[in-house]
């Protein structure tokens, strides 16, 4: 089962990220965080993959990593427009079917 090794993955990340966020680099806090909130995520989509909500959590929670990581996170850019497309084409193809 892969959803116990991304749990504890999480709260190591987690315990890191608030335990040592003083003797990281400048913006880890968000990054460590980030990537705590995407881990789980992926473990509640994992659990049930067909759910639209925990869709959605998983894609905003990508949106936010990538957005910590690779864009500007006090702006709104291209990442944050195409998450919502994407989010929007996956209801309706999942509307569709049901």
């Amino acid at each position: 089962m892969i959803g116990k090794p991304i749990l504890y993955i999480a709260t190591v990340v987690s315990l890191v990220t608030y335990l040592f966020w003083k003797y990281l680099p400048k913006g880890s806090f968000y990054i460590g965080n980030s990537i705590f909130i995407f881990l789980l995520c992926v473990y509640l989509f994992l659990n049930e993959k067909g759910s639209i909500i925990k869709f959605i959590l998983l894609a905003l929670a990508l949106n936010n990593l990538l957005d910590e990581v690779f864009f500007n996170s006090t702006k709104i850019e291209l990442n944050e427009i195409l998450t919502g497309v994407s989010i929007f084409i996956f209801a309706l193809i999942r509307k569709k079917k049901c």
